[in-house]
């Protein structure tokens, strides 16, 4: 059985709260690199493999980004460029992605990188250009369930990233997949400590989950499919990796992320306020307000459709090209995100924002399930903000769900 500890509420700075919204002129930037040399069995992010055609993709991406209106002249609070794989991108078409955007020194720019991808020249050439945050897929601290996980690194490749990083003068996090057949909590936290030990200051730890129809759902025998899907096992895995961390001075900020005192990740943060964002590239989404709406747009995943769609694109709330996304939320739809991802986040919900989607009679019903949840241990008031205790953010998904039971 799991044991849940005292259940305390997470806390949000000031600072944190008093965060304005701009829905015309969002100042969060995704862009989307989905290249890979080759792909993890595990994995459910648009990608493909090969080598990017790297011309012809930035040429897109310079369109795109005019076309939603991200001009030079106001400086970025965050760049993330993901994937994919962007590490296996050359450095100076990297630098050219950059120089797209505004960035200073109080921007926070992230690039991902894989392990044994990139030299000492590469992160340090990078950091020269404005990257100030690398996040270095691990996903595993055990060369045995790197193999399992079909990972093309070793531990020593992690280590060796980690350490360039670092010598570029950047912020450091770590991926980690956890939850693998056979993983104990022993093991667990040998491979957090070892993390913690090569230099990482923050860290993404992910559960194992199965795909269907992906390469690892077709390969798993019965046995580790039952291990894998046990949900009190996985519980006593997320339990470890935040006593493990809690142990050495990091807080848990999130219901998967992790790190030292001042070395939270901004951008995340932008999500799981439920903030602006736009993204760019093939499979990107971005989310803004439009004619009075709550807008969510996910660019095509097919690599031609968005080559060629992206100087055309006539509406910053649309998709580039018809094969594309686009979601309109109701008032409604977008609060019951707001409850779940708050209830994910150390920043808790901000209900004076809520109650300006609701209307009163929803009010009334949303803000008895609050009090319920309060009373029972999964939330705690903290003047406007209702912030989740531990247990409330393990189960956020399903305390987000009653709203509209």
């Amino acid at each position: 059985m799991v044991t849940f500890p005292p259940e305390t509420a997470f806390h949000s700075s000031s600072a944190e709260r008093k965060t304005p919204l701009d829905w015309k002129t969002p100042a969060c930037v995704y862009v989307h690199l989905p290249f890979c040399k080759s792909r993890c069995p595990y994995c459910d992010f648009f990608s493909t493999t090969g080598q990017p055609p790297v011309e012809r993709y930035l040429a897109a991406l310079r369109s795109e980004r005019r076309q939603r209106g991200i001009g030079r002249e106001r400086p970025l609070r965050t760049l993330y460029l993901g994937g994919g794989t962007p590490s296996i991108w050359p450095r100076a078409a990297l630098e050219e992605l950059i120089a797209e955007f505004s960035v200073e020194p109080s921007s926070e720019v992230t690039v991902e990188v894989n392990p044994g991808d990139a030299d000492s020249g590469w992160f340090a050439g990078l950091a020269a250009a404005g990257v100030n945050r690398f996040s270095i897929g691990a996903q595993a601290l055990d060369d045995r369930r790197l193999a399992w996980l079909g990972r093309r690194h070793g531990v020593s490749e992690v280590e060796k990233a980690v350490a360039f990083a670092k010598r570029a003068g950047a912020a450091v996090s770590v991926d980690i997949i956890y939850g693998t057949p056979g993983q104990t909590p022993k093991a667990l936290r040998r491979e957090l400590k070892q993390a913690v030990e090569v230099g990482a200051q923050h860290i993404s730890a992910y559960e194992l989950s199965i795909k269907d129809g992906s390469p690892l759902d077709g390969r798993l025998v019965v046995r580790e499919r039952q291990e894998i899907e046990d949900d009190q096992r996985a519980a006593l895995l997320w339990h470890t990796v935040g006593d493990t961390l809690a142990h050495v001075g990091w807080e848990r900020y999130e219901v998967s992320s992790y790190c030292r005192p001042g070395f939270r990740s901004r951008h995340n943060q932008v999500y799981w306020r439920g903030e602006p964002y736009v993204g760019l590239g093939a499979g990107a989404h971005g989310f803004c307000r439009a004619g009075g709406h709550f807008v969510r747009y996910a660019n095509p995943t097919d690599i031609g459709d968005y080559l060629d769609g992206a100087p055309r694109v006539s509406d910053p709330s649309r998709p580039v090209a018809s094969t594309g996304r686009r979601e309109q939320l109701s008032s409604e739809e977008h609060a019951v995100e707001l409850v779940m991802l708050g209830l994910r986040f150390a920043g808790g919900v901000d209900l004076s924002r809520l109650d300006e989607l609701l209307s009163p009679e929803q009010k009334v019903r949303w803000h008895a399930h609050f009090e319920k949840w309060v009373s029972g241990g999964d939330a705690a008031r903290r003047g406007a903000f209702l912030l989740p205790t531990t247990r409330g953010m393990l189960y956020a998904d399903g305390l987000a769900a009653e709203l509209i039971a």
